[in-house]
């Protein structure tokens, strides 16, 4: 028998709160099987779970990527398919969590800046390039993962005219770094280069975004948590 202390957790509707959710700094949270929205197959919207109503959205039915398996996330063809922001939000000190599976790594990208392509977090093989303004504003970050799926994490530590960027991957402990001068990261698209081009090929399942650089404490405990909610 159940009694009232013993409530079976709906999966839409977590009892738990997450760390993601108490943790300072927090600007948007796309969280795993929580308020995706469906047309048939289609996802059409993702609310915000941060409390901040940014949601992404894409109203366009062929840009719309379709249900993930297991149900949660956005699965993208790498054609067309991506989501918008309602606002697009503007870096400088932060820290980005995703969980993604790649089904290709050959020019995805993952952010975008929703209106051109000075912006962009997108991996390219052995690398992920992050580009925050131009060409002249941009350096990869190596990663041995390949097409698979894990949880990357990109930190910003922002000194006097320079800017250190550094890569988190779970499952192998991987970490590498690029000093890039001292600009403005936009993330105003999930999926595409903003230009309209390279689109990312596979499952986004979760992102979080912060305005401040966590401690590594911090950081692992939400990658855990993230793990553990996708079962990447």
């Amino acid at each position: 028998m159940i009694g009232l202390g013993n409530r079976i957790p709906s999966s839409q509707n977590p009892v738990t709160a997450s760390i993601i959710q108490t943790t300072a700094g927090l600007q948007a949270w796309y969280q795993f099987n929580t308020g995706v929205s469906y047309s048939g197959s289609n996802v059409t919207a993702w609310s915000d779970s941060s409390g901040n109503d940014n949601n992404l959205t894409q109203t366009t039915a062929t840009n719309q990527g379709t249900k993930t398996s297991p149900l949660g996330g956005v699965h993208l063809d790498g054609t067309d398919n991506f989501m918008a922001l309602d606002t697009a939000i503007d870096l400088t000190t932060f820290t980005v969590f995703a969980a993604i599976t790649l089904d290709d790594n050959s020019l995805e990208t993952l952010f975008g800046n929703g209106s051109d392509n000075t912006d962009m977090f997108r991996i390219n093989g052995s690398a992920w390039l992050l580009r925050t303004n131009t060409a002249s504003f941009q350096g990869s970050l190596a990663t041995a993962k390949g097409v698979s799926s894990y949880v990357v994490t990109l930190f910003s530590d922002v000194g006097a005219s320079s800017t250190k960027y550094t890569l988190r991957t779970t499952g192998e402990g991987e970490e590498d770094d690029v000093s890039i001068d001292n600009q403005t990261f936009t993330i105003g698209d999930i999926g595409r280069l903003s230009s309209g081009a390279q689109f990312f090929d596979g499952k986004v399942l979760e992102v979080a975004i912060y305005n401040t650089e966590l401690s590594q404490a911090t950081m692992e405990a939400i990658e855990t948590d993230i793990v553990n909610r996708t079962g990447i």
